[in-house]
């Protein structure tokens, strides 16, 4: 049962293998290029421009892309300033050669045009984690690009006006974690006075730095310094030239082919990019995992002895022998190479899961246990802190895997507090929060002192929505640890979730009190006080919270709410644009800055943005709501009650959408259709005098008097402020009131 068991991890092996590349602050401004309008400026962007146009299509070309896509994409650019800044660099150069400006003066262009291509490129392409946006023929077509595509473009665009410009392969970003075979891709642009600067179109780009200042080379690896990481910079990277790139291209084009199952050529591609770039352990093995996924074990396994050859220092070479020997029969071997890999990269939670799950199924139930719980705490750092990544299809398969094998070692095994907390983290980790709080709960009864326990139950109730069992919890916590920032912390965030704003101010003040550089809490803190209507409490936590955290869309949204509500809208609309450039899905910060260019009376842009927040989550109520307002506005009634349809749809329950929808169709003069909308909300909702005032207007106008009178008695006598209203309308249709 064991090794049948063992075999559906399998699958998960093989697609952790195929996924190479996958998708997450530096704030700056971008230098506005001067505009020219002499006849023979017009006639010399055109020169330039054709010249930008041969570049493109010569990078598009030396990319293995078909002619027609370089047009595409020249097309696609012909609006933008680029002959502009190919003339900036082309002056900045020739000044600096005839010693007119120095190095560190044609950096400072470079650094600006480098600005206006990167605003351009994310104004005109929204970036899409799908994978099959690697490609530039949909990128052009659809506007959309994943990491690997976003570099692409800036690495052909930058080139063809004159920028010196490398794709990067980013092992280790920034501010979130990767397992061990993902991928992120962004770039490295060379300046004239020696430093770099690092751009990424999901919303970095870096201070110039000397990079040999900065990172030392470990392998064929770049490893950043400075473990504080002062300039926010991805931390482990390697660096492509062009060969390196265009194998990565063939390895993007392998993996279509193993979709379509199509592994002949998906072999062919792999092989093409050996070719090209023999030096890249990661192409033996992605060919490696490419023969074992129909097989060919023996294929698999040379090429995996190639890239432990050709890097030593891969773990995840060896890994991905351990599996092949595992797979074999060869258990020795396969624990030795998962050994190997654990020492290379000890946060390894891949290394440590398949090992743990050979370890059980060799019935070594310690160290099943041991390495289990390794790995699942790696899994929990990696994927479950707030604000970051969560964890891939395949890589969910293995942790479920490893989870289901432990709770099963220790049923016959040693009862250990701590592996029954790392239990709970578990399954918190697959959202299986009663199954935790079970968990939690053991660990109590073995050790009734036991912090993390009650914290790690908390945090379970409080998914749940039991949020006074959450609040008993951490009661307990900051008992046993007074001084736990993380404890106050979440009795706050409880209390804020129950509405006792001043109980969860004060938690968050203890918690930041404790770690004065706790982002979350002020975060917290600060959307304590804007729904106390403190707004310039809550814009100071908010700022600081993004001080402390750059890359933080949710702090940026929720000062933009504060200052939207201060009527401070500039910078309301300021922050809710930098919330959408780190998170371009942010369907909330696009109908919440529609909103305010909604105050602004700038209608079309509101509905642009109102269209986005839909197009990023069509069950979004408030991005329905507004955009009829705002077509209410424009007398636009038929758009309004297309609108309000919608959300009547999505929430048949909604009283004021009826209500809204009665009202856009007494404007199309269909009294009939409101007075049907008037009474659902009336039904749903039978406290609210205007909809009694709206349907007996209506039954006026339809000769409806008894109905009519009825309707609006209720109004008055619910709201007297209606009576000269309704008075008005009495006179109007004789009804006597």
């Amino acid at each position: 049962m064991k090794s049948g068991l063992f075999n559906k991890v399998q699958v998960i092996w093989v697609v952790l293998l195929i996924l190479t590349l996958s998708a997450e602050n530096k704030s700056f401004l971008f230098a506005q290029a001067p505009s020219k309008d002499s006849t023979s400026s017009s006639s010399a962007d055109t020169n330039e421009f054709d010249v930008i146009a041969k570049n493109i299509k010569q990078g598009v070309k030396e990319l293995g892309y078909p002619d027609d896509v370089g047009q595409d994409l020249v097309n696609m650019i012909s609006s933008w300033k680029c002959a502009l800044w190919k003339q900036r660099l082309d002056q900045a150069r020739q000044d600096f050669q005839q010693k007119k400006i120095s190095a560190t003066q044609v950096a400072q262009v470079e650094e600006d045009v480098l600005k206006d291509l990167y605003r351009a490129i994310r104004t005109e392409i929204t970036y899409d984690e799908d994978f099959q946006y690697y490609d530039l023929v949909k990128i052009v077509k659809d506007r959309k690009a994943h990491c690997f595509g976003y570099s692409q473009l800036f690495y052909i665009l930058g080139k063809s006006i004159g920028l010196n410009v490398e794709v990067i392969d980013v092992l280790e970003p920034a501010t979130y974690s990767l397992s061990e075979a993902q991928r992120h891709a962004a770039c490295l642009i060379n300046l004239t006075d020696s430093k770099v600067m690092m751009v990424d179109l999901q919303g970095l780009i870096s201070e110039p730095f000397v990079f040999k200042e900065e990172f030392e080379e470990v392998g064929s690896y770049w490893e950043l310094k400075d473990k504080n990481n002062r300039l926010g910079i991805h931390r482990r990277i390697q660096r492509w030239d062009r060969n390196r790139l265009l194998a990565v291209l063939y390895n993007a084009k392998r993996l279509e082919c193993i979709k379509s199952g199509k592994y002949s050529e998906a072999i062919s591609y792999c092989s093409k990019a050996i070719e090209l770039a023999p030096k890249y352990a990661d192409l033996y093995i992605y060919r490696g995992a490419t023969y074992f996924s129909f097989g060919k074990y023996h294929e698999a396994l040379s090429d995996f002895n190639k890239a432990i050859e050709v890097d030593p220092k891969s773990a995840m070479a060896y890994i991905s022998r351990g599996y092949v020997y595992s797979r074999s029969g060869r258990r020795i071997e396969a624990i030795a190479d998962f050994t190997k890999a654990i020492k290379l990269n000890p946060k390894s939670a891949e290394a440590y899961c398949y090992r743990g799950n050979l370890y059980y199924y060799s019935g070594q139930n310690k160290e099943a246990i041991s390495d289990l719980t390794k790995g699942i705490q790696i899994y929990r750092n990696n994927i479950g802190k707030y604000f970051e990544r969560e964890a891939s299809y395949s890589e969910l398969g293995l942790y479920t895997e490893a989870i289901s094998n432990l709770t099963k070692a220790i049923e016959i095994g040693p009862k250990n507090v701590d592996t029954y907390i790392v239990l709970g983290d578990g399954y918190c980790g697959l959202g299986k929060y009663d199954e935790a709080i079970s968990y939690y709960s053991k660990a109590l009864k073995l050790n009734p002192k036991q912090v993390d326990a009650y914290s790690g139950r908390a945090d379970a109730y409080s998914e749940l929505c039991q949020y006074p069992e959450a609040i008993s919890d951490w009661n307990e916590a900051i008992k046993l640890d007074p001084n736990n920032a993380r404890a106050f912390f979440g009795r706050g965030l409880g209390f804020f979730k129950l509405e006792q704003y001043a109980n969860a101010i004060s938690d968050y003040d203890k918690a930041i009190e404790l770690d004065p550089n706790y982002a979350r809490a002020y975060y917290d803190r600060g959307l304590s006080y804007y729904e106390m209507y403190k707004f310039p409490e809550a814009i100071s936590d908010l700022t600081k919270a993004i001080e402390l955290d750059p890359g933080h869309a949710k702090a940026y949204y929720g000062r933009g709410r504060a200052y939207a509500d201060s009527e401070k809208f500039t910078e309301a609309v300021a922050d809710y644009t930098k919330a959408i450039e780190l998170d371009p899905k942010y369907a909330k910060a696009y109908e919440s800055r529609g909103r305010v260019y909604y105050k602004l009376d700038q209608y079309a842009n509101a509905i642009s943005d109102y269209i986005k927040a839909i197009e990023f989550d069509p069950k979004y109520v408030g991005g329905y709501y507004s955009r009829a307002a705002t077509y209410y506005k424009l007398c636009q009634y038929t758009e309004a009650v297309s609108d309000y349809s919608k959300v009547i749809e999505l929430d048949p329950k909604d009283a004021r959408a009826y209500y809204n929808r009665g009202r856009m169709y007494f404007e199309l003069g269909k009294n009939s259709e409101a007075i049907s909308d008037y009474t659902n909300a009336i039904e749903l909702d039978p406290k609210n005098a205007d909809t009694y005032y709206s349907r007996g207007f209506a039954e006026a106008i339809l000769g409806k008097i008894q109905e009519a009178k009825k309707d609006l008695q209720k109004a008055v006598e619910m709201n007297p402020a209606l009576k000269e209203d309704i008075k008005a309308i009495s006179d109007q249709f004789k009804l006597g009131l």
